[in-house]
């Protein structure tokens, strides 16, 4: 028996195995072989996310479990999150990221210090709060080692931060290096800019990504001012604050040169007379989303664009241009000749005018909510031949003769969603699947097709048909599939 147990493999030789299993069925087939396997496997989990519905009990078995974790999430939990992050504090983890969020307030004070107790190594702390200024300031006397915060506040009586608790949060967090303000309530309205500007002053060399979202008093003057504490930051996020403009825009692409995810929505691009010249371009940036913007003028996206010139993926939802303006696709490919990623979901006046331009390098494009028609799908194969994945779910002006257009052109394609588009027949999806070698995945324009022996058949050819999740069930469709 001693010269067979020799023989075996030890632990630390099937935990390089294992790691070396990339895909999670993988991973999951070798906890399913014996009990030796299953417990290296939970041994070498490092991650857990858990449900809302996960009971105290459930959570604790599988804290003891898995004995290694170093990140775990606890989303909206519907339980009592203070005896779930107890439990957490308790279990003998160290964790270096905990996210515990629910739709009920919890009470640091509650568990806070027996967290800091055990947790020595947490580096990220995501968890509901409200409690304003006391927020900050529990948190910073707990984990003064702490990289990363959010707290997401939760009503019935939400009180507000002022500049006293962001001013002692950012003396005590010096390693600092993101910190998510994305709340609307977060921020005391009246407050001055002095919280925000002492926090980013304190942190200006570890901050690597900041949030900022409805921030109501935030003006260019502001981000003027701020942007000598951002150099080094390389994610930037400003939800809604609807009293910035390209001023601000340009300021942070100027004064940010190591920038390269950059999110500015739902504020207003429609200044063509500012003063583009003399403009360093910023070649860092390569995710760009300047979604909700109302009234858009194409002339001052374009300056915009040209600033950031190797862009790979751009998210342009929801731009509503004034009635006389088209945001022409082209003009788009030219000033960012690197994209690979185009979103358009929910915009409006979009066309293919200019054709002087040659094959993009775009692979992805999003027209989801948008009124192109036929015209712009013939003209969009052309220049887009390396499209790859493209979705024109509830694009109701478009047909089958310009869904044929985009397939014949683009013979790389391997995703084509046609959800909701009610000018679109089932009859024209087995010449899609036989017209379309690369297509490995189609979502139908109906709920009610294809049925088993035809999904079999399209198989057969390599490409998966999903039925329409969104489209209501007719006669008309019914009918339809039984005749083909």
């Amino acid at each position: 028996m001693e010269e067979e147990a020799s023989k075996e493999l030890p632990d630390e030789c099937w935990e390089i195995i294992f790691n070396r299993l990339k895909h999670e069925s993988d991973q999951e087939s070798i906890t399913l072989v014996c009990k030796r396997f299953l417990s290296i496997s939970d041994f070498l989990r490092v991650s857990l996310k858990l449900s809302g519905y996960t009971p105290i009990t459930v959570l604790c078995r599988l804290l003891k479990r898995f004995s290694n974790l170093k990140k775990l999430q606890v989303c909206n939990f519907r339980g009592d999150m203070n005896e779930a992050i107890l439990a957490i504090a308790r279990s003998g983890l160290d964790l270096e990221e905990l996210v515990a969020l629910s739709d009920c307030r919890s009470h640091p004070e509650v568990w806070l210090e027996e967290l800091s107790s055990s947790m020595k190594s947490l580096k990220v702390l995501k968890f509901t709060g409200g409690e304003g200024d006391a927020d900050f300031v529990r948190v910073a006397d707990a984990f003064p080692q702490l990289e990363e915060l959010y707290i997401k506040d939760e009503a019935p009586y939400i009180i507000s931060v002022t500049d006293k608790g962001m001013d002692y949060m950012s003396s005590k967090l010096k390693r600092l290096r993101k910190i998510d303000l994305s709340n609307k309530s977060r921020t005391a309205k009246a407050t001055p800019l002095t919280g925000i500007s002492r926090l980013l002053h304190h942190s200006s060399q570890s901050l690597k990504s900041l949030e900022l979202g409805r921030v109501e008093f935030l003006t260019n003057e502001h981000v003027e001012y701020l942007s000598s504490f951002l150099q080094n930051l390389t994610s930037i996020k400003l939800f809604n604050c609807s009293k910035l403009s390209d001023s601000a825009f340009v300021v942070i692409t100027q004064r940010c040169p190591h920038l390269c995810y950059f999110v500015m929505t739902g504020s207003s691009f429609v200044r063509d007379e500012y003063n583009y010249d003399g403009l360093i371009k910023n070649r860092a940036i390569k995710y760009l989303d300047i979604s909700s913007h109302q009234e858009c003028r194409p002339k001052a996206l374009k300056r915009l664009l040209n600033i950031c010139p190797e862009v790979e993926k751009l998210k342009l939802h929801g731009c509503y241009l004034l009635p006389d303006d088209q945001l022409n696709v082209p003009d788009i490919l030219k000033c960012n000749r690197t994209l690979v990623e185009l979103d358009f979901t929910g915009s409006h006046h979009i066309s293919v005018k200019d054709m002087d331009l040659e094959s993009s390098e775009l692979e992805k494009l999003i027209v989801k909510f948008s009124l192109i028609n036929d015209i712009f799908l013939t003209k969009l194969g052309r220049i887009c031949p390396r499209l790859i994945h493209l979705d024109l779910s509830y694009c109701s002006e478009v047909t089958e003769d310009g869904v044929k257009e985009v397939v014949k052109s683009c013979k790389r394609l391997r995703y084509l969603s046609l959800s909701r588009c009610e000018k679109v027949g089932i009859n024209i999806i087995p010449w899609i699947v036989a017209n379309g070698p690369s297509l490995r995945e189609l979502v139908s324009s109906s709920r009610n097709y294809p049925n088993d022996e035809n999904q079999k058949l399209f198989l057969q050819q390599g490409c998966l048909v999903l039925k329409d999740p969104n489209y209501p069930l007719n006669n008309e469709d019914e009918f339809m599939c039984n005749m083909l």
